[in-house]
């Protein structure tokens, strides 16, 4: 499980009509054109474009789209979705199609470089699964620059932080309950920031594209091959600085609920730490000790998730069994439950 750095990635993208990196941002509105003029919608760079790569079933969110369906023609924004699933969302979207040529494109089946042009091209991506254990595609948008509305479950509730407007944190939207009126609140609310707020729109974007994992290496979702694992540039240096130089044990402390849904081991998990270690030793440093919570309340009890970040369970652990004074600590993350388990502890 995770993503390959070599297919998704918009620098590398042999399949999208412009690469691009949060270095040259700009270059995302020529994929946006491409992927607008493919389906012959008008193309309007204030108008923001939605995308959605799907299995089109109830358990993807599909029987909310068809519900807040009208009230999303409604909306100054125009849509693209791409899959195949259930024939009655067949017959609805193609109807759909028919009907609002103007603003909503389907692509009934799969088409490997289309799907890459959606995440290039389109400002936004659509994922409003009912269950979700993992789930990609949220994590190639944020890979792409392309802001993700996702319902809060599973993977998705693991990888997408809400935009929060008072702090300036999030790198993307969430909504909770299962309906489609929230779901409209979201998309709303995702369309009024891009229309209004160009600044803090591109900060979201740019948010995603460098926080892929944060902190030492790079996130391509639920690592269980320790040959995918690339570390950010300085990281070496900065560790060595940090234990040479301050006196410093480095901890690594992360919510790794793959493992409860059977997504990854948690040998997995204990290879790629090892493996990264491996890559610390050969620049003569090294993590003192990695501790993770296996569990997810959507799948474990409340006792045993009480490991899970932002609880402060694991640090304490770790300051028991390092004898660290927490008090003269720094506690280092790119996620809201990284600065709230900071706080609590």
């Amino acid at each position: 499980n995770g993503i390959d750095g070599n297919i998704w990635n918009p620098e590398k993208d042999k399949l999208i009509a412009k690469k691009y990196s949060i270095k040259n941002i700009d270059n995302k509105l020529l994929n946006k054109k491409s992927l607008i003029d493919k389906f012959g919608l008008e193309f309007d760079e204030t108008k923001p474009v939605i995308g959605m790569i799907s299995r089109l079933n109830d358990l993807k969110g599909f029987d909310l789209v068809q519900k807040a369906f009208k009230d999303l023609m409604k909306l100054d924004a125009q849509f693209i979705l791409l899959g195949t699933g259930d024939k009655k969302y067949h017959t609805f979207f193609e109807k759909a199609f028919a009907k609002h040529s103007d603003k909503f494109a389907f692509y009934l089946g799969f088409d490997d470089q289309l799907a890459h042009l959606i995440e290039a091209g389109s400002d936004m991506y659509l994922m409003p699964s009912k269950i979700e254990p993992c789930g990609l595609n949220q994590m190639y948008s944020l890979v792409y620059g392309t802001v993700p509305i996702v319902r809060e479950t599973g993977g998705l509730a693991d990888t997408v932080d809400n935009y929060d407007e008072t702090t300036g944190s999030g790198n993307g939207f969430v909504f909770k309950k299962y309906d489609a009126a929230s779901l409209l609140v979201e998309v709303k609310r995702a369309i009024n920031l891009f229309s209004t707020d160009k600044k803090t729109w591109l900060k979201i974007q740019k948010v995603g594209m460098k926080n892929r994992d944060g902190t030492i290496n790079i996130d391509t979702g639920y690592i269980g091959n320790p040959n995918l694992i690339e570390l950010y540039s300085g990281v070496i240096e900065g560790i060595k600085i940090l234990k040479e130089k301050f006196g410093f044990l480095i901890v690594v402390i992360s919510n790794q609920s793959g493992i409860t849904r059977g997504l990854i081991t948690q040998e997995d998990v204990d290879k790629v730490n090892k493996k990264i270690n491996d890559i610390l030793v050969h620049g003569k440093t090294r993590i003192d000790a990695f501790y993770y919570c296996p569990y997810h309340p959507e799948f474990d009890s409340e006792e045993k998730c009480k490991c899970r970040k932002p609880s402060p369970q694991l640090v304490y652990t770790a300051a028991e069994e390092l004898k660290i004074d927490l008090k003269k600590s720094f506690f280092i993350g790119d996620r809201i439950s990284d600065i709230e388990c900071g706080k609590n502890a």
